[in-house]
């Protein structure tokens, strides 16, 4: 699911790029305006609440307070030299391996955003994820090299042996099938990733027996 940005932006041939208050907020001038005058409060907009989102997709088993304090200790020794909202939700994501609203909230207090602001970075890149993610992550190249030396048979009959439609999780939590645009091993391609452990010339019968050793670790 994504999002838009709060605030949008409009060319305006005096002063360039004119900031422009989101629809609630100039509801909510408006409706300033009329109390002053007298005259009756109609309904207003009301702005999008990120917490009330966040809130659904919160892991039942870890409560709030180890996930906001890890994601301010990541946020604050992040060892990027320049800190920005985006450097702050990487190290957030790295900790975590997602971002759940505590994360969102930290980097929003840590670099003077709104916490909207934040969300809006965060839901344009779709790296970030905001559910928990599964106990294994498995990750195909896609790429034009691995696509030309077989990866398409391969992302198609794993996907079938996960019983999904594309790149997702599995519905018992164990595998987290994502493609990639590439993962940097061009020559030794069809390459997969099972725990950010590179495999390269794969096919699909050793992609399914890495996967089904993955699934059996740990009762996975």
């Amino acid at each position: 699911m994504r999002f838009c940005t709060p605030l949008r932006y409009v060319r305006n041939d005096m002063d360039g790029l004119r900031k422009v208050s989101p629809p609630w907020e100039m509801s909510r001038r408006t409706e300033r305006a009329r109390a002053l005058s007298g005259a009756a409060p109609r309904a207003t907009m009301r702005a999008p609440i990120v917490r009330e989102i966040t809130s659904r997709i919160r892991p039942m088993t870890t409560t709030a307070q180890p996930l906001r304090e890890r994601a301010r200790r990541a946020v604050r020794e992040q060892p990027a030299k320049t800190v920005t909202v985006l450097s702050s939700l990487l190290a957030a994501h790295d900790e975590l391996h997602y971002l759940p609203y505590e994360a969102i909230d930290e980097v929003a207090a840590h670099t003077g955003a709104s916490v909207n602001e934040v969300w809006s970075v965060a839901s344009f890149y779709p790296n970030f994820r905001f559910t928990p993610p599964a106990r294994h992550s498995v990750e195909i190249c896609w790429g034009p090299t691995c696509h030309v030396l077989g990866a398409q048979p391969i992302l198609q009959g794993v996907a079938r042996h996960l019983g999904l439609a594309g790149e997702g999780d599995t519905g018992d939590g164990a595998v987290s099938f994502k493609y990639n645009t590439c993962l940097g091993v061009c020559p030794h391609g069809p390459a997969m990733s099972f725990d950010h452990d590179l495999a390269g010339r794969m096919t699909l019968d050793s992609a399914l027996r890495r996967i089904d050793q993955l699934r059996q670790e740990q009762g996975a």
